[in-house]
């Protein structure tokens, strides 16, 4: 984003939108502002669900292309995964995350409960601490796609708790994993208990995402602009 100038020429590029929130003030950041303005002039924009996509629609005007560029490096994930006792969420710290809420939920309910960040904890820790979770959980009020955590958490076969305002990860996961309902503690409590004590197998999730690798993802990318470059 910060790397164009707005000199090139719009005709041959293609943009990624990671995401787009109702909760960020779009409208007023410079560079948003500035970003979407290169969107109304690219070639086409990419975003990964049609959830986010419906969105941006909306506020921009533009309709972009759906293409899920999420990945998992499956050299990084090798080896056995343990059940260590304890249950993760992963992110950074932002407020919408909702850190707050889930460990209020956990100790509610007297469960044992890790957190990391990509601020404090590097990724092999992190690779180890996801290796040995017994479940994840994504409490976030949004996502773009569930999250890249709960993407490698769903990799390793662990089964997953996840918001349901998190409408991009339905899209993608549908009925393959647990959910809660996002403006009640109480149901956030109770799918947390339940899982605790019956951590279900998941094995439909990992077929949602099993071509989300650097590979599949290059081929999707490549196809793509394929069809671009014929039309």
């Amino acid at each position: 984003m910060g790397a164009l100038t707005g000199s090139e020429d719009f005709s041959k590029i293609i943009l990624y939108n990671w995401d787009h929130y109702d909760f960020i003030d779009m409208a007023n950041r410079p560079d948003w502002v500035r970003f979407h303005h290169f969107c109304k002039k690219a070639k086409e924009v990419w975003i990964p669900t049609h959830a986010h996509a419906s969105y941006f629609q909306r506020d921009i005007g533009v309709n972009p292309y759906v293409l899920n560029l999420a990945c998992v490096l499956p050299e990084e994930w090798e080896g056995e995964n343990q059940d260590g006792g304890y249950v993760l969420m992963s992110s950074r710290k932002d407020f919408y995350k909702r850190f707050d809420l889930f460990k209020e939920a956990c100790e509610s309910i007297h469960i044992s409960f890790k957190t990391t960040h990509p601020e404090d904890t590097s990724r092999e820790e992190y690779i180890k601490i996801m290796k040995n979770c017994r479940f994840y959980v994504q409490a976030s009020i949004d996502e773009s796609l569930g999250g890249l955590s709960l993407m490698e958490a769903v990799w390793n076969k662990k089964p997953v708790l996840m918001s349901d305002s998190i409408k991009g990860g339905q899209e993608i996961y549908g009925d393959s994993i647990e959910y809660f309902k996002s403006d009640s503690l109480l149901s956030f409590q109770d799918k947390l208990y339940k899982l605790w004590l019956n951590q279900s197998e998941q094995p439909n999730a990992f077929n949602k995402i099993k071509n989300q690798t650097p590979e599949g993802v290059a081929k999707l990318i490549n196809q793509r602009i394929c069809h671009l470059k014929s039309i």
